[in-house]
């Protein structure tokens, strides 16, 4: 069997016509089968009070920028990589509480135990996250325990889509399979000498492992990406270019396939306590 197999889909006329790469993956779903994902602690803060008064409108807690006087930090490991996301609202803490007892379940907070920033690392074959809490245990505590179950999105499986050839002209829509971008800028990088391409989607770009820009002479140069930020279910991508794409040119994105969700049971036991 070849190692890629390749496909020419035409969409509707009101689309563009895009290359599919199809990457033959049943070698990693089978090895994906055999290993699950695990969970573990990897750090720990306790934040109390250091005075009576706040400091500056803020409470005086002994490590400043964060209000939270508990976080503990967890690791998930999927050894066949491809995590690609985390489900805030469907994972859940069954314990969060220290030794003496004390329970740090926040059960008026809205957005649940587990704190925004989680980062996937090691190429998709970690996720961080933190179960944070603006209750610290009691002072003659020793350790906290947590556990509950961590939804995770996997993928073992990657596809290569391309869109048309086009400028990089603010507004220009950019199709590549059901990869629907559009354009809002190409201009000189805040960050270096070079140039940035600015595009709005509404596709999962943590399921994009690359982008590479394709001009009309045959170059291939992969893109960076430089900044992610998301809202309202959009997100804005900057993507460092060191060619110039000011003349027409195709973007090529690999990305996850057929995503998976896998719930990852968790309990972990974390020292803690001042001598």
């Amino acid at each position: 069997m070849n190692a890629l197999r390749a496909s020419i889909i035409v969409l509707l006329p009101t689309l563009i016509l895009a290359t599919v790469i199809i990457t033959d993956t049943s070698g990693p779903l089978q090895a994906a089968a055999k290993s699950m994902p695990t969970a573990r602690a990897a750090g720990i803060m306790v934040n109390y009070p250091v005075a009576d008064r706040e400091e500056n409108g803020m409470p005086a807690l002994a490590f400043t920028g964060t209000m939270s006087k508990t976080r503990l930090a967890l690791v998930i490991d999927n050894p066949e990589g491809g995590i690609i996301g985390f489900r805030r609202e469907s994972s859940k803490t069954t314990t969060f509480a220290d030794n003496t007892g004390k329970s740090l379940q926040q059960a008026d907070s809205a957005f649940g135990p587990f704190a925004f920033g989680e980062r996937i690392v090691q190429d998709g074959k970690r996720l961080i996250l933190t179960l944070e809490s603006d209750e610290a245990p009691m002072v003659d505590a020793r350790s906290i325990e947590a556990a509950g179950v961590i939804d995770i999105t996997v993928a073992h499986e990657k596809k290569t889509y391309t869109t048309q050839m086009v400028p990089a002209v603010k507004g220009h829509g950019l199709q590549a399979g059901p990869i629907r971008m559009t354009i809002h800028g190409y201009e000189k990088s805040d960050w270096n000498d070079g140039m940035e391409l600015t595009v709005e989607t509404r596709w999962n770009v943590d399921a994009i492992t690359k982008y590479t820009a394709l001009l009309e002479d045959g170059t291939r140069s992969e893109l960076r990406r430089t900044s992610t930020m998301s809202f309202n279910g959009k997100t804005n991508l900057s993507l460092a270019s060191k060619v110039d794409l000011s003349e027409t040119f195709a973007l090529e994105i690999e990305t996850w396939h057929n995503p998976q969700q896998l719930q990852v049971p968790f309990k972990v036991e974390a020292s803690v306590g001042l001598r």
